[in-house]
């Protein structure tokens, strides 16, 4: 017998065969017993039907990634296998279980069968589900039975999960989908040969929640206040404009699904400029559409927080995959000198914790905020712990007194912030448009004040770096090497770092949580130690790298690893970079 407290299960079938389904019941049992749990859910490109899959990584130790390889994985349609089959590396030893009525024979796809001595177990999932049950529409909760019965997953949290995902049905459903389940685990059970020597061994903890990246993001825009949300429908940041069109109205918000992108982020603009809390989210697509309205905001100085969830690009790119190719559209897509900030989370519950930073940014300093997530995030769902509703106070910005008779709404100020009132506020009125501007707003082209102004501007750029500098690392005092990575391939590389580290190695990792104003001060120091650099990032030209070299002193031997998106950085592929070539 081998035990494990670390498992990875994928499942693939075509649509209608609840792969997905049976991923987020899986996750929440993990969840219910306390662990810490990865689901990602892969479609084909096709509107309805296609092929899909789940791939969950469980464990009683907190996450980074989504694990490298696969220990059990589970086919209803040997025919939807080769859609997935450069995604999914199965391990040695791995299980291979698939329905033995399937036309398609097991032994005849692309697997390393004999070099990794996977273990082929043919179980007749849907006859027997029928056979069992009655019908066959239970055939992956029977297929879950199955893995529970084999692997010992907890078959409690099973139950209570099914009751969960089902509770708006009726009884039957869902004591039908329990006698599903409990006749795979039964299943196993009368079939000792079935039984699998790996065991998934856990200690049961503290229950956890189960979110998504975007359901994330939209709570932390919650948190903050969040009275206008205006978007327009594209993958993967549509799942934003679903959670808030049912939520944030319940807390006496406006929603709006707008006619296009321009519009979408023009109406956000005018509600924060009548002084609501407004955000945008779309992707790199959508952005170039938002570009030119971006700049207004930041010329007019109006708080606005945009949520770039990044699929593969160029144009419509890989709609259903991520990337982190949209850095430099962010930093540069406006004209002119255009102040903004731009955050990018790492995972699914620092995307919370960065959304409600980016409000506390866009409200104070009045100006553009980007959170660069990423499909990665925002479609894959974790188990963690509860958020700190605490952790975070709620944003305001500066407003004049009423009946300021002085009130000038650019004033020069010594940190670049002038106070914003709301639309008709008593007493105090102001002219502003996308035109440069004196103090009080009034158009002017007089290149004096054209410096003044950008002065402005820059100087809240200036204190946002010293305000929120925070920098995740894992600082190694002996490191002459160091890695730099951002988003959420920070993951793949912290695991990696860790398992280097174990086999006595000294490196230094780096984690931006602000990529720009990028905090130097915090960031430089760091570098100045290490000879060595590696920048990880997933994009094909190294779009941070680049813009790190004009920013901060690297080291001379810098080397910047990356690759075109569509899926995740493995932990072995980062391990190796490091280990073979740069350690």
């Amino acid at each position: 017998m081998v035990k494990t407290n670390d498992i990875v299960i994928t499942m693939i079938g075509s649509g209608g065969d609840g792969v997905i389904s049976s991923g987020e019941i899986l996750l929440a049992a993990a969840a219910k017993e306390g662990l810490y749990g990865m689901l990602l859910k892969s479609f084909g490109p096709q509107i309805r039907g296609g092929e899909s899959s789940a791939k969950l990584r469980i464990s009683n130790d907190k996450l980074y990634t989504q694990g490298d390889l696969v220990n059990v994985l589970v086919v209803f349609n040997w025919a939807d296998y080769p859609r997935f089959k450069t995604e999914y590396e199965v391990a040695d030893g791995a299980y291979i279980i698939s329905d033995s009525k399937d036309k398609l024979n097991p032994l005849d796809q692309e697997l390393p069968w004999k070099e990794k001595n996977l273990k082929n177990i043919q179980i007749p999932i849907a006859a027997l589900t029928k056979e069992k049950t009655g019908g066959i529409r239970g055939k992956n909760i029977f297929a879950l039975g199955l893995l529970a019965g084999m692997f010992d997953l907890p078959s409690d949290g099973l139950k209570e999960a099914i009751k969960a995902k089902f509770k708006k049905k009726s009884d039957a459903v869902i004591n039908g989908n329990i006698a599903s389940l409990e006749a795979g685990i039964n299943h196993i059970s009368e079939n000792k040969d079935l039984d699998a020597e790996l065991k998934f061994e856990f200690t049961k903890g503290k229950p956890k929640i189960v979110i998504h990246g975007n359901d994330a993001m939209s709570l932390a825009s919650i948190h903050q206040g969040l009275d206008f949300y205006g978007s327009y429908p594209i993958t993967p940041a549509s799942e934003i404009l679903m959670f808030l069109n049912e939520h944030l109205p319940k807390v006496g918000g406006t929603v709006i699904q707008a006619e296009d992108e321009i519009s979408a982020i023009n109406m956000a603009i005018g509600a924060s400029f009548s002084g609501k809390k407004a955000m945008t989210g779309t992707s790199g697509a959508g952005v170039a559409l938002k570009s030119e309205a971006i700049g207004l905001a930041g010329m007019a100085e109006i708080p606005l927080v945009i949520v770039n969830v990044m699929r593969g690009g160029p144009s419509t790119g890989l709609p259903t995959k991520f990337e982190q190719s949209d850095f430099l559209q962010a930093m540069y897509s406006t004209s002119g000198d255009s102040p903004k900030a731009i955050l990018a989370p790492t995972d699914v519950e620092n995307v919370y914790d960065l959304g409600n930073v980016a409000f506390q940014i866009a409200e104070k300093y009045q100006m553009p905020v980007f959170v660069l997530s990423d499909q990665f995030l925002s479609a894959r769902m974790e188990s963690t712990d509860p958020f700190d509703l605490h952790k975070y106070e709620v944003s305001q910005r500066l407003k004049p007194a009423d009946n300021d008779e002085e009130f000038l709404r650019y004033k020069l100020t010594e940190n670049g912030v002038s106070p914003m009132p709301s639309v008709g506020q008593k007493g105090v009125i102001y002219q502003t448009s996308g035109l440069e501007h004196y103090e009080n707003g009034r158009p002017t082209s007089d290149l004096d004040w054209h410096q003044k102004m950008s002065e402005k501007r820059q100087k809240k750029l200036d204190a946002i770096a010293k305000e929120f500098d925070e920098v995740k690392l894992s600082e190694n005092k002996d490191a002459k090497t160091g890695v730099i990575a951002w988003g959420s391939s920070a993951g793949a590389v912290k695991e990696a770092v860790q398992m280097l580290e174990k086999e006595g190695y000294n490196i230094s990792l780096i984690v931006p949580q602000l990529m720009y104003p990028l905090p130097k001060h915090v960031m430089q120091p760091m570098v100045d130690k290490l000879e060595k650099l590696v920048v990880v990032e997933l994009n094909f030209s190294g779009q941070f790298h680049g813009f790190l070299k004009s920013e901060m002193q690297l080291p001379k031997d810098t080397y910047s690893y990356r690759r075109v998106g569509g899926k995740p950085f493995n932990v072995s592929e980062i391990y190796e970079v490091l280990k073979k070539q740069y350690v």
